[in-house]
């Protein structure tokens, strides 16, 4: 960019080159940061609301809050590897496929990367898939996006943590 004293992005957020004498270089620095009126502390209470009201229609298979909850195109990866989409996983949660009966969360941290949010836990989960016990460790992530105002969750994954890193 030769002969050129402007600002140049790179990926959404990141500031490459900035002109030293600027004027306008704390405005720019403010808007190539992603600073908007609310601040990250407030959208992070945001999207841990969220996720609580996520974890609740979970244990208590209110498939309503999460018809709510999900994107649209939502993707959804359980600790056994199942893959499923928004339908599937409200459909799943009206039959009451699983019951978790507690959740148990060791740690837990939300990300913010503008109109995105991952957050990524660990937690001990137990109750009964169709039969089967639940009694497990997983790690979990979860990718929320905000689209006019609200937080939607649009990725799901969870990862059994093996049976010496429980802990």
């Amino acid at each position: 960019m030769a002969g050129n004293s402007g600002i140049r992005f790179g990926s959404v957020g990141t500031v490459m080159k900035i002109r030293k004498n600027s004027l306008f270089t704390p405005v720019l620095l403010l808007l190539a940061t992603g600073v908007h009126a609310q601040g990250s502390d407030e959208l992070k209470q945001q999207v841990l609301a969220v996720d609580e009201r996520f974890a609740q229609a979970v244990i208590s298979n209110d498939h309503a809050a999460m018809e709510d909850i999900l994107a649209e195109h939502a993707v959804i990866v359980t600790s056994t590897g199942r893959v499923s989409n928004h339908i599937e996983k409200v459909d799943s949660i009206r039959n009451g496929e699983s019951q978790l009966t507690r959740v148990a969360i060791d740690s837990e941290e939300v990300y913010l990367h503008g109109d995105t949010a991952v957050v990524s836990e660990k937690l001990h989960a137990q109750g009964v898939a169709q039969t089967d016990p639940i009694d497990h460790w997983i790690q979990v992530t979860r990718v929320y996006i905000q689209r006019d105002g609200e937080w939607k969750l649009i990725s799901y994954h969870s990862t059994r943590v093996a049976e010496g890193e429980a802990n």
